[in-house]
């Protein structure tokens, strides 16, 4: 769609990955298919219906390779200061739903009850996914976004003792590998995406030992 219609990519992502996110919370309330049966089902479907698109639309060039594994180059300022901005409102957003978010991960009856509202802060933090991978999509690239959401939280988890511990820990290996990956990237002249999740993966191989 942005390529269609000229509009920031970041935007489009963000509107499509949140109506992916929405089909994806009515699907799971529905049906008895599991969550990530239903993600790969809508993830893929979504990415081989746009790619058919663009191939069919003759008049569009762009860099595949960098939409697939990310281009740092292809960031604008527009792009870093959507990040900021952004950035700093998921943050806001996820504290203000973080109590009812893990109330309702351990039991969703018990949170409802306490009228805690699972469901929506389920809904909510899903749609900011969709935010992250939108604001993410130029440096990391759609194929390799899954596995940067993965990989730290995977690494927190052998390494933490409570729920703030592991998201504590999920940021700082997140930050370290995004940051390293870009060094890395810019020195040896590779692309951003596999060289974040190169240096998240090399830190989960390390965590394992722990």
């Amino acid at each position: 769609m942005g390529y269609v219609f000229s509009i920031n990519i970041s935007i489009t992502v963000f509107a499509v990955s949140s109506i992916v996110a929405i089909l994806l919370f009515l699907l799971n309330e529905r049906t008895e298919l599991t969550s990530d049966s239903l993600l790969g089902l809508l993830s893929h479907s979504s990415l081989s219906i746009g790619l058919l698109v663009v191939g069919y639309l003759s008049y569009i060039r762009f860099d595949m390779m960098g939409l697939l594994f990310g281009d740092i180059l292809a960031v604008t300022k527009l792009d870093i200061l959507i990040v900021w901005v952004c950035g700093g409102l998921f943050i806001f957003i996820l504290y203000i739903i973080w109590q009812s978010l893990l109330a309702g991960t351990v039991n969703r009856d018990i949170a409802s009850s306490e009228n805690m509202s699972p469901r929506r802060s389920e809904l909510i933090y899903m749609i900011l996914l969709s935010g992250i991978i939108a604001i993410s999509i130029k440096i990391i690239g759609i194929l390799l976004i899954t596995g940067l959401l993965i990989i730290p939280a995977a690494m927190a988890r052998n390494i933490s003792n409570s729920p703030i511990q592991m998201i504590l820990i999920s940021i700082i290996v997140g930050v370290t590998s995004v940051l390293s990956g870009l060094f890395a990237s810019l020195t040896f002249n590779t692309a951003s995406g596999p060289s974040i999740l190169v240096i998240a993966l090399i830190l989960f191989i390390i965590s394992l030992t722990h």
